[in-house]
């Protein structure tokens, strides 16, 4: 009985010591591998399925949700939630799949409560992107370059598929 109490102990503390080495090596990696001049914050909660990513400016405030891998496909590819929301109150949100060197629209949100919509039956408004006329789709694309950079979001793909390594 205390023999068994104490290789359970035993394999505990490998177990522990192992999974420490790994994700200090791996943090230590990722915090190498920061773009230079990465412009978010990362909030990381490892109870979390997903990482938070933010930045203020004077006119904006972005927030990324970046979620746990896919690894279903091909190519393994990570949600993200993109909401720019100006001093005004108006609210742009993206729902995007990212891959390791691209990302793709999904659908665009908008939402002001107390703006422009009030008076409206509602104050949100979601258009699937494939729907959308390619002129607006690439304005989209444009816009979404600027608050999220192709860096970023190889950046981001990287960080998940990390986390999902250390904590899974």
């Amino acid at each position: 009985m205390a023999l068994a109490w104490c290789v359970r102990r035993f394999l505990g503390v490998i177990d522990s010591k192992i999974l420490s080495a790994l994700k200090s090596d791996d943090l230590h990696y990722i915090k190498e591998t920061i773009p230079e001049r990465f412009p978010f914050n990362i909030e990381d909660d490892p109870r979390a399925q997903f990482v938070r990513f933010t930045r203020e400016n004077v006119r904006e405030h972005v927030q990324v949700l970046a979620f746990m891998p896919s690894l279903v496909a091909d190519e393994p590819s990570i949600k993200l939630t993109v909401t720019v929301t100006k001093n005004n109150g108006l609210c742009l949100e993206f729902s995007c799949t990212a891959f390791a060197d691209s990302i793709n629209i999904d659908i665009v949100s908008v939402n002001h409560p107390g703006g422009f919509f009030e008076g409206t039956l509602k104050n949100d408004w979601h258009f699937n992107f494939k729907d959308m006329d390619n002129d607006l789709k690439k304005i989209f694309y444009e816009y979404l370059e600027t608050v999220v950079e192709a860096s970023t979001t190889n950046f981001l793909h990287k960080y998940m598929m990390s986390k999902l390594k250390r904590e899974y």
